[in-house]
């Protein structure tokens, strides 16, 4: 039975990520589990700490070091080896990130324990998770029952619901000892970060989402779809049939094999809904698909079905916001 679990959080421009926050509000759910929360930053404000206090956690752990600024395998390493050593958690979540594809293996391969990546279903047992994730590409599901303990498991965007904090209680707040890397001779060390020209939220995050399908018939077609998403303040994705036709760079795909995001606001022109795309946004807020065929499946998920050709709809929808902001 699992009792004892460490989460890893994580912070973009001083505030906890959407997934983070995910992670925090599915473990505050669940009983008889003591929940431990590592955070680390060059400089971790109280702010940060009461949010998280918030999500009904145990114990927070903060590593903080101006090293810490950006990510630091080597330091971050050390720092859950000191933690899992002392509390002996019978399992090590965090989201899917390019930080932990990176660090998690580490840590398994320190303990020598098996890690499980990219998972989109977690059920919490009497006898302890019982976890789902895709292979072969998304074409299949396993369904995975872990008994050997401490277990690394790292879960896709969006497969927990956000919620909001609850009253802070007291928190047991243990800052780690970091003055061994003052001076010392570290391998890893960021000198430069060179920022992204994109200012957009990343897709999993956004709360209004732009999906376009193969109906869309053509690149230039598909290309529209970013004219409307910079009037709604928006993201763009896409099915595996506009990533395999290079319409649009493939970690942009929301789908089975893709990205899983759980937007306000879905909006869909010319997807057909096959299952390997509706597995990813099935936990969509308010959903309005526009599609040719009415009998198409992604009608069956719509709050708001449009039968029509994609770009009867798309051309004017564009022109008629264009006169509203104009009008503003």
């Amino acid at each position: 039975m699992i009792r004892n679990a460490l989460l890893l959080v994580e912070v973009r421009d001083g505030k906890l990520k959407r997934i983070s926050r995910q992670i925090l509000n599915y473990f505050s759910q669940l009983e008889k589990l003591k929940v431990n929360v590592l955070i680390y930053r060059d400089h971790i404000d109280q702010e940060m700490v009461d949010e998280i206090s918030g999500y009904n956690v145990d114990r927070i752990y903060a590593a903080e070091h101006e090293y810490l600024k950006e990510y630091n395998p080597e330091i971050l390493t050390d720092c859950f080896k000191k933690i899992i050593d002392e509390i002996k958690p019978d399992c090590i979540f965090a989201c899917n990130t390019a930080l932990t594809r990176d660090l998690f293996p580490r840590l398994a391969q320190i303990y020598k324990k098996e890690m499980i990546s990219d998972v989109t279903d977690v059920e919490h047992k009497r006898y302890g998770f019982r976890i789902s994730r895709p292979i072969y590409g998304g074409k299949i599901f396993e369904t995975i029952q872990v008994k050997d303990y401490p277990m690394f498991i790292t879960t896709r965007a969006n497969t927990f619901e956000e919620g909001l904090p609850r009253e802070k209680k007291d928190v047991e707040i243990i800052h780690l000892d970091m003055t061994e890397y003052n001076n010392k001779n570290l391998t890893y060390i960021v000198k430069d970060v060179v920022e992204r020209t994109e200012t957009k939220v990343p897709i999993t995050e956004a709360e209004v989402v732009i999906i376009g399908g193969g109906g869309l018939k053509k690149k230039e077609n598909f290309q529209r779809l970013f004219e409307l998403a910079d009037l709604l303040d928006a993201q763009v994705g896409g099915t595996r049939q506009v990533t395999n036709a290079k319409w649009l760079p493939w970690p942009k795909m929301v789908g089975q094999s893709g990205k899983r995001i759980r937007p306000k606001l879905y909006l869909s022109f010319g997807v057909s809904g096959a299952m390997q795309h509706t597995a990813g946004m099935l936990v969509s807020g308010y959903v309005v698909a526009v599609d040719k065929y009415k009998d198409a499946r992604i009608f069956d998920y719509a709050d708001f079905a449009i039968v029509a050709q994609a770009m009867e709809i798309l051309e004017p929808l564009i022109k008629r916001l264009k006169e509203y902001k104009k009008a503003e």
